[in-house]
């Protein structure tokens, strides 16, 4: 928000079987969804602040799926925020939500003005990724505060990875969707809609002006920046609609034998915490059918951090993840006793931890096999193999 201060995974004799494992209930509600954006009305909130915050850290604390893409920090607009005096005498916050209670809040122009922040982006991860060559629609509501500069150059960065920059800068990322002409609605809710055709298998959008002031139209007003409300962010398939490629680490190819250790490449966590978000539901629901298919089978949960905090601070982020995927897995119907959790913190990396990409990959959940009957199935797709699997 504001920032007030300048702080910041041997043979043996297997026998073909035919196994058909039911689509959990869940799984067949979520093939329903067509809005692929988590909260996309700023409705749900990992806590509430007491005021506003300064730091992108700060954000991503609060809202919960999004988080700040630099470390500025957009606002967040909801009733149990409390908007600085200094900033609300400026009409900060003033409009009502569109939708729901809840809206957040960026600064997309001003970089001459003394005002902080003058680029602010917000970013979540897809509930799925994109599917290549599928045709999107984007539409988000926007509300211009009403002492602020008409602008142009609210865009749509989409990325495979995360988008994360630990600095103030603009972001230059060409985005796939850019509303170029000056945007004038002060004080009242407009929906902007657009498409697009996904190119790469995205994970991320985040939201901002990607291009440099001198590059942005604007008009005068009291207030020498540009400051947008957002609320109501959906994006969803547009037919045709694609068939979704078959992910290379899905589970129903993994061979399942005593004692292997299996890397969970799709379980997300909500920044800093141990929430789940939704993108994990899937391999969750291949790890209760893995191990519905076989009730004797038993299993170490291990979570994994990055080397960002302290040992202390990892280790116990680690095994409040892990309690997590347990927690999941009970509420699915598998009993507890069959599961055990392990923390390893940040002291088994896979990657390095010198790039996001290589933290991302750190930041991992992994289980072992500790038990498993013979007879069991070894995997989980259409056609199966049965035997020990040692």
């Amino acid at each position: 928000m504001k920032k007030l201060i300048h702080h910041y995974g041997r043979f043996a004799f297997l026998v073909l079987v035919f196994v058909t494992i039911l689509p959990p209930k869940n799984i067949a509600q979520k093939e329903k969804y067509e809005n692929i954006i988590p909260n996309p009305g700023f409705e749900a909130y990992s806590g509430y602040p007491i005021g506003w915050f300064y730091t992108g850290r700060h954000f991503s604390r609060v809202q919960k799926y999004w988080f700040s893409a630099t470390n500025t920090s957009p606002d967040v607009y909801g009733p149990k925020v409390l908007v600085p005096k200094n900033w609300k005498e400026k009409g900060f916050g003033e409009i009502n939500a569109n939708e729901g209670v809840s809206y957040v809040g960026i600064t997309t122009f001003g970089c001459a003005s003394e005002k902080p922040h003058c680029k602010e982006y917000i970013e979540t991860q897809f509930k799925e990724p994109l599917v290549p060559g599928q045709n999107y629609s984007i539409s988000l509501d926007v509300a211009q505060l009403d002492k602020s500069m008409p602008v142009s150059n609210l865009g749509v960065v989409v990325s495979e990875e995360r988008v994360l920059h630990r600095n103030e800068a603009c972001l230059l990322n060409q985005p796939v969707v850019n509303f170029s002409k000056i945007i004038d609605s002060r004080n009242k809710w407009t929906r902007l809609q657009s498409k697009f055709v996904a190119k790469e298998a995205a994970q991320y959008i985040v939201i901002g002006n990607f291009f440099k002031d001198n590059q942005t139209q604007s008009r005068p007003a009291e207030l020498e920046f540009g400051y947008f409300y957002l609320d109501n962010i959906v994006l969803k398939k547009v037919p045709p609609i694609l068939p979704i490629p078959v992910d290379k680490n899905d589970l129903r190819f993994v061979l399942l034998k005593q004692d292997k250790l299996i890397v969970l490449h799709n379980i997300y966590f909500e920044f800093d915490k141990a929430d789940l978000h939704p993108r994990s539901d899937k391999e969750l629901q291949q790890l209760v059918a893995i191990l519905n298919a076989d009730p004797m089978m038993e299993i170490e949960i291990i979570g994994h951090t990055d080397d960002m905090g302290t040992k202390e601070y990892n280790l116990k982020l680690s095994t409040l993840r892990a309690q997590s995927v347990k927690n999941y897995l009970v509420e699915n119907n598998i009993n507890s006793t069959r599961l055990v959790i392990t923390g390893k913190g940040n002291a088994e990396p896979m990657a390095t931890n010198a790039t996001e990409a290589g933290r991302q990959k750190n930041r991992r959940i992994e289980f072992r096999i500790l038990k498993i009957n013979k007879n069991a199935p070894t995997k989980i797709s259409g056609t199966v193999t049965t035997g020990s699997g040692l």
